[in-house]
């Protein structure tokens, strides 16, 4: 679903790019983000078995404790998981949020393209920390590398007649390298999923073991 939202949402903002230039296209995708958000609220229920945990200490203490060194320890395979989301959109930042300048003006192309890990108790506060490491960081982490590639890697030229510099293939190509450190975090992952999948079974001495 994501890739297929990705692309469907490239080629509509590229045709109202087309159409009605940048401005028009933010208000529209902005006014259509909130109307989305607003129509969830009412329609969108939570599961039954859900219930609310509420931390006698208040909400900041209850969200800072996902962060204790004790609840990582606790949860080291989803919070690799976490890890690989993050580093997997890092690499999509860098280059997503370019899209259609590379398209319209450096290729003159015009458009017309983890759940069952979350403890019980704490299961929406995992979902927000999801939200962080899949997007938060991300989003900030992705254009702040892209900025330096386009900068030293990017073609300096006239658009709409302001100088500015257009994104080439090499921010595809870092993006594409920076998606491979995605198996880093992977390879801790995988061992604590089979570790958790396959058990060691640890079977019980008898008296004949003990006789030397």
């Amino acid at each position: 679903m994501p890739v297929l939202a990705t692309i469907f949402g490239a080629v509509v903002s590229g045709i109202i790019v087309d159409k009605f230039d940048f401005f028009p296209f933010f208000v529209f995708m902005g006014s259509f983000v909130i109307i989305m958000g607003i129509f969830t609220i009412f329609t969108l229920q939570d599961a039954p078995h859900l219930k609310a945990v509420r931390h006698e200490k208040g909400y900041f203490h209850q969200f800072a404790s996902v962060f204790k060194l004790k609840t990582v320890m606790a949860n080291q395979e989803l919070f690799w998981v976490f890890v690989i989301n993050a580093v997997y959109f890092i690499g999509f930042n860098v280059y997503f949020p370019y899209i259609t300048i590379y398209f319209n003006n450096y290729l003159h192309m015009s458009y017309m393209t983890a759940g069952a890990l979350h403890p019980e108790d704490q299961r929406g506060q995992f979902e927000g920390i999801k939200q962080v490491f899949g997007i938060c960081i991300p989003m900030v982490v992705g254009p702040l590398i892209s900025y330096y590639i386009i900068q030293y890697n990017g073609i300096r030229m006239e658009i709409d007649g302001v100088m500015g510099t257009v994104p080439s293939n090499m921010l595809f190509l870092f993006s594409a390298l920076l998606t491979l450190f995605t198996f880093l975090p992977l390879l801790p992952a995988n061992r604590l999923h089979r570790s958790r999948m396959h058990p060691v079974s640890i079977q019980p001495l008898h008296e004949e073991d003990l006789n030397l």
